[in-house]
C-alpha cells in the first residue's frame, strides 16, 4: 500500500522582521528556512507576508488589486514596497 502525502504551504514569501531588517541576508535566510518543510521560521526573525495592497497612484488603477500580490508574495519577489506595501 502506497502512502500519499499532499502538503500544503500557505506561505510564498517570507522577509526580515523589522528588528531584523539591517542584519546582510537575513531575506534570503528567511527565505529558505521559512519555506521549507519542516518550517525554521522564528516569528521574531522573520515574517512572512500575506497580503499586499496597492498604494498611492497605483490603487486606483485597474489591475493594481492583482499585480500587488502577484509580484510581491513570491518567491524572489520584485516588489514596490513605496507601492505595494505587504503585511
Amino acid at each position: 500500500m502506497e502512502l500519499l502525502l499532499l502538503l500544503s504551504f500557505s506561505d510564498q514569501k517570507c522577509i526580515g522582521a523589522p528588528a531584523f531588517r539591517t542584519l546582510p541576508g537575513i531575506d534570503n535566510w528567511c527565505e529558505i528556512n521559512c519555506l521549507r518543510y519542516p518550517p525554521n521560521c522564528p516569528e521574531d526573525a522573520c515574517q512572512c507576508p500575506q497580503e499586499c495592497v496597492a498604494i498611492g497612484e497605483y490603487a486606483g488603477q485597474d489591475g493594481a488589486d492583482s499585480f500587488c500580490p502577484d509580484q510581491c508574495l513570491k518567491y524572489q519577489s520584485e516588489c514596490p514596497p513605496d507601492r505595494c506595501p505587504c503585511y
